[in-house]
C-alpha cells in the first residue's frame, strides 16, 4: 500500500497471501490495484472494488482465483489497463464495452474464446492480448488457440498489438484500417485466407512482429506476389507449410530487412535452410527450427550468422549431418539440438564456439551419445550448462 502525500491510498499491491482485512479497507482514491496470485482476488472482492474505487486506472488480476468478471466492472470509466491473464475467466460481461478509455486488455491464457460484439466501441484500445490453450481440443501442430474477433473489429483503428486472433475470411479486410499495427499473432490460418490476409499484412509500414499459425501442419500458406513493405520487421514466426520459395522471394526481397528473430515450424525446404537464410538474414540473433523438413546435410558456413546468439533445432528427422565451420556462429551463447534421431555424429565445430554458455543435446541417437563419451567431449568444452540425453 502506497499512500500519497495527502494520505490517500493511490496504489495497492497484494501478492499471493489472502488479506482478511482487504475487503474492509476503503480506498475511494485508488488508481492502481495489483492483486497477483491464487488467493488475492475473488468475484465478491472485485464487485467491492468496482463499486468503491471507481477511479481505478490499472487493475491487474493475473493468476488470481477470479472466474467471473462482474457486470459492475463497467463502472470503472477511467480504466486504462485490465489484466486477467492466467485466470479461469470464460467470458466478458457486456458492460466491458463501457470502458471507453481502456487501452490495454490482457486475456492471455484464459478460457475466453470469443470477444463481445460491442467491443467495437473501445476505439482507444491499443493492446489486445488474448489466447487460450486446451490440450484436448487443440491439434498437435498448434501451440495455442486464438480468440474469435468481434464484428466491427475494423473500428479499433488504434490497435498496435493483437495477440492472438483466429483467422477468418473477413480478417484481412478488418485489419486494413489499423495503420498503427506493430505486432500481431494469427492462428488457424487456412490457404483460403492467405490472399486477403497477407496482402493487408505485408503493407503494414510499422509491423515489427508477425506470428502466423496454420490450421494444421499440412495447410500450405501462400503469400501470392506481394512483398513485405515494412523495414521494421524484427520478429517472424511461421507455424505451417510455406509454398516453395515464399520465404526468401517475397518476405525477404533484399538485404535491407532487420529481422533478428526467426522461428519456423513444420516448414519444408528442398535445400539447406541454413545456407538459404544466411544470404537473406545477416542480422539474425535467434533462429529456431521445429519439425522442419530439408536435405540430410546442414552447413553453418563461415561468416554467415555473425550476430546469432541462440540456435534451436528440434524434430528435424531428415538431418543426418551437421557441419559447423570455424567462425560460422562466433557469438552464439545457446545451442539446442532436440530430437534429431538420425544425427549420429557429433559436429566437430563445437570447439570453435568460444562464447557458448549453454549446450543442450536432447533425444540424441545412441551412436551420438557413444561418440560423445568416447571422445571426451564433455571435458573438451568449457561450458557452464551442458546436457546430453538420449
Amino acid at each position: 500500500m502506497e499512500p500519497s502525500s495527502d494520505g490517500k491510498v493511490r496504489r495497492l499491491s497484494a501478492c499471493r497471501k489472502r488479506d482478511k482485512h482487504a475487503s474492509n479497507t476503503k480506498c475511494p482514491h485508488l488508481r492502481t490495484l495489483i492483486a497477483v496470485g491464487p488467493y488475492t482476488s475473488t468475484p465478491d472482492k472485485l464487485c467491492w472494488i468496482s463499486s468503491e474505487s471507481i477511479y481505478l486506472v490499472v487493475l491487474e488480476l493475473q493468476d488470481s482465483s477470479i472466474d467471473v468478471v462482474p457486470t459492475s466492472v463497467g463502472n470503472l470509466f477511467n480504466l486504462r489497463y485490465l489484466g486477467l491473464r492466467c485466470t479461469k475467466v470464460k467470458s466478458l460481461p457486456k458492460s466491458i464495452t463501457k470502458l471507453l478509455n481502456l487501452q490495454t486488455l490482457d486475456l492471455k491464457s484464459t478460457s475466453i474464446e470469443k470477444l463481445p460484439e460491442g467491443m467495437r466501441k473501445l476505439n482507444r484500445l491499443r493492446h489486445l492480448f488474448a489466447d487460450t490453450f486446451t490440450e484436448e481440443t487443440v491439434p498437435e501442430s498448434q501451440f495455442f488457440k486464438g480468440v474469435i474477433g468481434p464484428k466491427g473489429l475494423s473500428c479499433l483503428e488504434q490497435l498496435q498489438t493483437i495477440e492472438t486472433i483466429e483467422a477468418s475470411t473477413e480478417l484481412g479486410k478488418q485489419l486494413e484500417k489499423m495503420e498503427e499495427l506493430r505486432s500481431i499473432c494469427i492462428d488457424n490460418v487456412k490457404a483460403s485466407h492467405c490472399k486477403d490476409l497477407f496482402t493487408t499484412l505485408l503493407r503494414k509500414q510499422h509491423l515489427s512482429s508477425l506470428l502466423v499459425s496454420a490450421s494444421d501442419s499440412k495447410e500450405k500458406l501462400c503469400l501470392e506476389d506481394n512483398e513485405m513493405t515494412s523495414v521494421e520487421l524484427h520478429k517472424l514466426v511461421i507455424r505451417g507449410c510455406l509454398a516453395e520459395g515464399i520465404l526468401c522471394n517475397f518476405i525477404f526481397p533484399d538485404k535491407k530487412n532487420k529481422v533478428k528473430h526467426l522461428s519456423l515450424n513444420s516448414c519444408q525446404f528442398e535445400d539447406d535452410p541454413l545456407q538459404l537464410l544466411a544470404e537473406h538474414l545477416p542480422e539474425l540473433t535467434c533462429l529456431r527450427f521445429n519439425n522442419v523438413k530439408c536435405k540430410p546435410d546442414l552447413v553453418l558456413a563461415e561468416g554467415k550468422f555473425r550476430f546469432l546468439k541462440t540456435l534451436f533445432l528440434k524434430g528435424m528427422i531428415s538431418v543426418q549431418q551437421l557441419t559447423i565451420h570455424d567462425g560460422a556462429i562466433p557469438k552464439v551463447e545457446a545451442f539446442y539440438l532436440d530430437t534429431i534421431p538420425n544425427l549420429k555424429k557429433v559436429p566437430d565445430g563445437f570447439q570453435s564456439l568460444r562464447f557458448l554458455k549453454k549446450l543442450w543435446l536432447l533425444g540424441v541417437a545412441p551412436e551420438f551419445r557413444t561418440e560423445w563419451t568416447a571422445k571426451g567431449w564433455h571435458q573438451k568444452l568449457c561450458i557452464v550448462d551442458i546436457r546430453v540425453e538420449e
